[in-house]
């Protein structure tokens, strides 16, 4: 009776493991800012393009940045990709509502969002002269809604305030 009980509870916390790991790999938004604790694949140094990241900033301008997930990998269903952005100073502004939103700290992509593998957003530089530091987790996903497969990329920014 014993043994019946344990092996049942083995299969219900397994069970709930992998549900809850399946979960999170197609939750269309990231629920942490690391990429790799839901999907799992190749890291790719060349997967971002970044475009409008600026190298120093004036204090209080915002500035449009576009991201890019450029791979080859073809998604098998409607999520393309995602991703996780993070800046130590300054403040994201969601500029796409439906692409991008923010939750806790971080920009990342909506539902309709994982369709895409681009998405932008604005950054307002902060009112003081402080380095920033911008990192951006990204994922170019085969669509087969499992946490296997995927593309990974990340890249991390330092910009420094302007000297005027």
């Amino acid at each position: 009776m014993k043994s019946i009980f344990l092996i049942c509870l083995i299969c219900i916390v397994a069970s709930t493991f992998i549900y809850i790991k399946e979960s999170l790999s197609h939750s269309n938004s990231a629920p942490i800012m690391d990429c790799m604790s839901c999907h799992q694949g190749d890291l790719k140094s060349d997967l971002l393009t970044v475009i409008g990241m600026p190298k120093t900033y004036t204090p209080g301008k915002s500035y449009s940045i576009k991201i890019s997930v450029k791979s080859e990998l073809q998604a098998q269903g409607e999520p393309q990709g995602g991703f996780a952005l993070e800046a130590s100073g300054g403040k994201i502004v969601v500029s796409d509502k439906k692409n991008t939103q923010i939750i806790g700290s971080f920009l990342t992509h909506t539902l309709q969002g994982a369709q895409k593998r681009d998405w932008s957003f604005t950054w307002q530089a902060p009112k003081g002269k402080e380095d920033v530091t911008i990192t951006i987790m990204a994922v170019a996903s085969n669509g087969d809604y499992s946490p296997f497969g995927e593309e990974i990329g990340a890249q991390s920014f330092t910009i420094k305030a302007s000297a005027k």
